[in-house]
């Protein structure tokens, strides 16, 4: 049987990544940090550093290593996705749009890219391309209840009435089931308050 070798980088990347979808990126900050000063030339390294700074609130470190990233690899469509992000959040919309264009040119596969950008275009009433690119990340990941909910806004918003009745009833259906499973996650992590029985 293997065991998991903390000091492998191999393992510490996949170690600080679980630790990030895991919502623990505070964790996960120092292990990719370690291993990004190990592998300055690597751009997943840099990338994964980014990633976790962004998610603890540090812009200044996450766009610094996003863009190491990108200086190695200007084709990582994730580095271009949190970039856009970090842009969208600090109120540039047209360095958010250029970002998310470019993760969704260079991977349209990326569903969370499509839909930013889905969601950046309803918001400057750019409706057919919100539209197109709402589709997509739909088609892409149709058990993500957000997607569906902002592609109901544009097409109510464009006068579709039943294809936006039917994205809002799919919406309800995938939340109330995202919300189930948060509750049986969350009862399943709570200790015990009944003492055993004899």
């Amino acid at each position: 049987m293997n065991s998991i070798q903390p000091d492998r980088p191999d393992n510490e990347y996949a170690l600080a990544f679980t630790l990030i979808e895991d919502d623990l990126a505070e964790e996960a900050v120092p292990i990719a940090r370690k291993l990004a000063a190990a592998r300055p030339d690597d751009a997943n390294s840099q990338l994964l550093l980014g990633i976790a700074e962004f998610k603890t609130g540090d812009t200044s470190g996450a766009k610094r290593d996003l863009q190491r990233c990108l200086s190695i690899d200007h084709h990582s469509a994730d580095a271009h996705y949190y970039s856009a992000l970090m842009a969208r959040q600090e109120g540039n919309i047209d360095a958010a749009g250029a970002e998310l264009e470019e993760a969704v040119r260079t991977n349209p596969e990326n569903a969370p890219a499509q839909a930013e950008l889905g969601t950046l275009y309803l918001q400057t009433g750019n409706l057919e391309h919100a539209r197109a690119v709402l589709e997509q990340a739909v088609k892409l990941a149709p058990a993500v209840s957000q997607y569906h909910y902002h592609l109901g806004l544009v097409y109510a918003r464009l006068g579709l009435q039943e294809p936006a009745r039917m994205e809002m009833e799919t919406y309800n259906r995938l939340r109330q089931a995202e919300d189930e499973e948060k509750k049986s996650r969350s009862s399943a992590s709570q200790p015990s308050t009944t003492a055993p029985q004899p």
